[in-house]
C-alpha cells in the first residue's frame, strides 16, 4: 500500500501477535483512513493492545455477527447500506478520530500531554441516572503546556442514548469535566445546533479528523470534581496491569 514498516525481527517487544490480530480485525470493518494511523503507531509501540480491543469492540457489531472462519469463507466486511451497521462504525469512527486524530479540537494543537480514554465511568458516587450514563465514551486528557492545569474534556457520540435525555444526564456529569462535546459522524453534525442548544460544544469526524461545530459553554460547576475522576481512571489502570 506505499506504507514502509520495519522488519519483523525489529519491532518492539510491545508488539504482539494479539495486536496484529486485532489490527487485521479492525481493518474489516475500519475505512483506511482511520487504521493507517492506527497500524503506524502500533508498529512503533505506542498503542495498548486493551486500547485496540476496545475500538474492536466497537466496530465489531457493524460486521453483524459474520466472520472469516472456515475454509474458503470470504473476509466479512461491512455493508453501511444497514442502518445497525453505520450506527456502529460512526461511533466507532469518532472514537477512533479521537485517540488517533489531531488534539487541536481541545484548543491545544500541540499540548504538553493529550491522551484519550475509551468508555470512562464515572465515579461510583456520580449520580447520573441510569446504569448506561456512567459510562462516558471518550475522556481527553489534556495539558495545554508543561506548567497549565489538567483538563478533562468528555465526549458523547450522538445516537447512542435517547436524545431527550442527554441535556439532563451530561449537565449531571458536569462536575467531572472542565468541557462537555457531543460529537457527529460527519453530515449528522449540524443536527446539534437545532436539537440541543445546551452548554455542550459540538464536533464533527470527517476524514478521521475531529472538527469543532459549535465551542461549549463555561459552566458554573465544571471541573470542581475532576480529581474524583482522574482517580477513577488512574484505578482503572491499575486494575488493567495486575
Amino acid at each position: 500500500m506505499g506504507h514502509s514498516i520495519p522488519p519483523l525481527a525489529l519491532l518492539s517487544p510491545r508488539v504482539s501477535a494479539e495486536s496484529l490480530e486485532l489490527l487485521d480485525k479492525l481493518r474489516r470493518a475500519a475505512p483506511g483512513e482511520m487504521t493507517i494511523p492506527i497500524a503506524e503507531r502500533l508498529l512503533q509501540g505506542r498503542v495498548e493492545r486493551d486500547e485496540l480491543r476496545k475500538l474492536w469492540m466497537h466496530y465489531r457489531p457493524a460486521l453483524l455477527g459474520r466472520t472469516a472462519q472456515g475454509r474458503g469463507v470470504a473476509v466479512p466486511r461491512i455493508d453501511p447500506r444497514i442502518p445497525e451497521a453505520e450506527k456502529s462504525v460512526a461511533k466507532a469512527d469518532v472514537l477512533t478520530a479521537l485517540r488517533f486524530g489531531r488534539s487541536d479540537w481541545t484548543g491545544a494543537a500541540e499540548p504538553y500531554a493529550y491522551r484519550v480514554f475509551i468508555d470512562v465511568a464515572l465515579p461510583g458516587e456520580a449520580l447520573v441516572g441510569k446504569a448506561e450514563h456512567r459510562v462516558i465514551h471518550a475522556v481527553a486528557l489534556v495539558r495545554p503546556t508543561a506548567t497549565a492545569v489538567v483538563e478533562f474534556h468528555a465526549v458523547h457520540v450522538s445516537g447512542c442514548a435517547a436524545q431527550d435525555d442527554l441535556p439532563r444526564w451530561l449537565g449531571t456529569a458536569a462536575p467531572y469535566f472542565t468541557k462537555i462535546w457531543v460529537a457527529y459522524k460527519g453530515r449528522n453534525a449540524s443536527r446539534f445546533s437545532s436539537e440541543h442548544v445546551h452548554d455542550f460544544g459540538s464536533l464533527s469526524v470527517e476524514d478521521g479528523q475531529v472538527i469543532v461545530r459549535t465551542k461549549p459553554r463555561a459552566m458554573r460547576e465544571a471541573g470542581t470534581k475532576t480529581g474524583l475522576l482522574a482517580t477513577e481512571i488512574l484505578s482503572s489502570l491499575s486494575r488493567r496491569q495486575r
